[in-house]
């Protein structure tokens, strides 16, 4: 990710009304304790796993009461922290903030596939930032270079966790939070490294 605007902070609602009058063209961009983080154009790799992860939870999540979302729907993680995760899923009835547009609420999962330019991001403020929404269950990254699936959940007494690592093509990545289990080469089918 690139900062946009290096040294120069800029508030919450500045950041709303710039994202908003930005055409689709202008792509998208996240926001964090007033600074703001360019989207990069994704890789081949990067849209083939995303696509993967979107199309195995849209036929066996969805039906089962859940929302699956793409980076295209931005999650509000605090009064002065936006978020465009690559893949999201809801429990239930997605809620969004009544005095702003678009804005998710309530992720129960999110995924992000970690790209060179984004991954100190992913891995850093955003994972520290994600862990104290109270609806977020579980948080996966996966590389989009290798076989590579981290997990980290929220156990039983709401303290986050890391789970399995998953590194192996026949490795079957089980999600902590829904009911559902899948392969490592499912979710980089079509990948060549």
């Amino acid at each position: 990710m690139i900062i946009l605007e290096e040294r120069q902070t800029i508030t919450p609602l500045e950041y709303l009304e710039r994202e908003k009058r930005k055409s689709k063209e202008e792509g998208r961009s996240e926001y964090f304790d007033g600074v703001i983080y360019d989207m990069p154009m994704v890789s081949n790799e990067h849209d083939i796993i995303t696509g993967n992860l979107f199309g195995h939870f849209w036929t066996h999540v969805r039906p089962k009461g859940y929302r699956i979302t793409t980076s295209d729907l931005r999650s509000k993680i605090s009064e002065t922290k936006y978020a465009l995760p690559d893949l999201t899923v809801v429990k239930g009835k997605a809620i969004f903030s009544p005095d702003e547009f678009d804005n998710l609420l309530n992720p129960h999962l999110i995924i992000e596939v970690l790209s060179d330019s984004t991954a100190w991001k992913d891995r850093g403020i955003k994972f520290r930032a994600y862990q104290k929404l109270e609806s977020l269950q579980e948080y996966i990254m996966v590389s989009q270079y290798e076989y590579s699936v981290e997990c980290y959940y929220r156990d039983e007494t709401g303290k986050w966790v890391i789970g399995e690592y998953y590194s192996k093509p026949d490795d079957v990545v089980k999600f902590k939070s829904i009911p559902f289990e899948l392969t490592v080469k499912d979710i980089y089918e079509g990948v060549e490294f």
